[in-house]
C-alpha cells in the first residue's frame, strides 16, 4: 500500500512564525482601512487617497522581514513610503481632479518603485533580480484577482443566504469582514507565490483551500440563524436548493 500525494499536499504553507507575521500585519492593514468607521470618516475620500498606505507599508514589511532586513532599513523604507501618503491625504481637491490623478498616479509608482527595490534586496543591477520581480508581480496580478473573484462569489452566496431567511447583513458584512479581508488579499497572494514556485498550476486547490473553512463558518452561522427566523426554511425550495448546492460543492 502506498500513500497518495495530491497537489495540495505539494502547496507550501509556511510555518507557524510566519504565519504569526501574516496575522499581524492582516490585522495592521485592516486596523487602517477601518480607520474610516472608527473616526467617522468619509469612506469616499479616505480610500482613493489611502488605498497605497493600507496595502503597500504591509508588504513591504513582509518582505523586509523575509529578506531579514534589519530595523534601519525597514524604517528607511517606511519613511520613503509616507511620503507619498501625506502628500495624498494633505492635497486639496476632489477626487476627480487632474491634479489628484496625477498624484494618485505617480504615487502608485513611487510605491511600486520602493517595493521592487525592498524585494530585490537593493541590488537593482542585477538581471535576474528585476525578472524575478516582474514574474512576481505578474502572479500577484493573477493570484489577487482570483481569490477577489472567488471572495465576490463567497460574498454574493452569503449575503443571498442571509437575504433569503429575512436577514440583511449587507452593512454588518462589508464593515467587518470586506474591509478586514480585502487587504489581506495581496499579502496572502505574496506569501503563497514565494512560498511556492509554479503557483499557477496550484491555484484551484489553494482557493479550495482558503474559502473552505470560511464557507463552513458561514452555513453553521446561517443555520443558527435560521433558527431565528420568521421564515419557514424547509418550505423553501430555492433556499433548500442553495444549501444543499454549497454543501455539495463544500464536499468537493
Amino acid at each position: 500500500m502506498h500513500n497518495k500525494t495530491t497537489k495540495t499536499d505539494l502547496i507550501n504553507w509556511g510555518n507557524t512564525n510566519e504565519w504569526l507575521i501574516l496575522s499581524l500585519l492582516i490585522f495592521i492593514a485592516g486596523l487602517i482601512a477601518k480607520l474610516p468607521f472608527i473616526f467617522n470618516i468619509d469612506p469616499e475620500w479616505f480610500y482613493p487617497r489611502n488605498i497605497g498606505s493600507i496595502i503597500f507599508p504591509i508588504l513591504i514589511s513582509y518582505i523586509s522581514w523575509r529578506n531579514k532586513a534589519n530595523l534601519y532599513d525597514w524604517g528607511r523604507f517606511m519613511i520613503l513610503a509616507l511620503i507619498p501618503i501625506i502628500y495624498l491625504n494633505l492635497l486639496p481637491g476632489g477626487d476627480e481632479s487632474h491634479t489628484f490623478f496625477l498624484a494618485f498616479t505617480h504615487a502608485l509608482i513611487l510605491f511600486i518603485s520602493i517595493y521592487g527595490y525592498v524585494f530585490i534586496g537593493g541590488n537593482w543591477k542585477t538581471n535576474n533580480k528585476r525578472i524575478s520581480f516582474l514574474h512576481y508581480c505578474g502572479d500577484l496580478v493573477v493570484l489577487s484577482g482570483l481569490i477577489l473573484i472567488s471572495g465576490g462569489l463567497f460574498t454574493v452566496t452569503t449575503l443571498g443566504l442571509f437575504e433569503m431567511i429575512g436577514f440583511e447583513v449587507e452593512d454588518f458584512y462589508f464593515e467587518n469582514f470586506a474591509v478586514w479581508g480585502l487587504p489581506a488579499i495581496p499579502l496572502l497572494a505574496s506569501f503563497l507565490i514565494l512560498n511556492n514556485s509554479n503557483i499557477v498550476s496550484k491555484i484551484s486547490p489553494i482557493i479550495a483551500k482558503i474559502f473552505t473553512p470560511l464557507v463552513f463558518i458561514i452555513l453553521l452561522v446561517f443555520s443558527i440563524a435560521a433558527n431565528f427566523s420568521d421564515k419557514d426554511v424547509f418550505a423553501d425550495r430555492e433556499l433548500l436548493l442553495l444549501f444543499n448546492l454549497i454543501i455539495l460543492l463544500l464536499w468537493h
